[in-house]
């Protein structure tokens, strides 16, 4: 089960990582209308909020440099950033060290509950690693998909 887990998060992440591989530090900063994002963005909210999961699902605390979260948590816009923004070379650094961490939990603790249970704004309650992990795709996997469509406007 857990060596099923760590494939498919290892294949979301790389998906993420062949999205933007040919697009230029412009292209990702563009926010076309009609969005309230741009690709750096999108790729910063998928670290920060994988991060919170990596917290609560191994009990630790998420690792945070340079106060990411005030510029990619939820409620945040690129409108309100300053020259403090990590760059996308170092979200894109910290989206691969966060990978290796995630792929490197001891599979006994995934069905344990964890300490801090979350629920989504959707209203579904998180309760053990797995469906921290889990739920983790499903949110990545969204964000792909938002990457998508703003490249065709980038």
């Amino acid at each position: 089960m857990s060596e099923t887990l760590f494939s498919e998060m290892r294949f979301i992440r790389q998906t993420t990582f062949h999205l933007v591989r040919d697009l230029s530090e412009r292209q990702m900063g563009k926010i076309p209308d009609g969005f309230p994002h741009n690709i750096h963005w999108n790729l910063g909210h998928i670290y920060v909020v994988g991060e919170r999961f990596y917290g609560r699902m191994t009990n630790s605390e998420p690792y945070f440099p340079q106060s990411i979260w005030t510029y990619f948590n939820p409620g945040t816009a690129p409108s309100n950033w300053d020259a403090a923004v990590p760059s996308i070379e170092e979200i894109i650094s910290l989206l691969k060290d966060q990978l290796d961490r995630y792929v490197s939990v001891i599979p006994d603790n995934l069905a344990e509950p964890v300490n801090n249970p979350y629920t989504t704004s959707s209203g579904y309650t998180l309760n053990t690693g797995i469906e921290f992990y889990r739920f983790s795709f499903y949110h990545e996997g969204m964000h792909i998909g938002i990457i998508k469509s703003l490249k065709k406007f980038v």
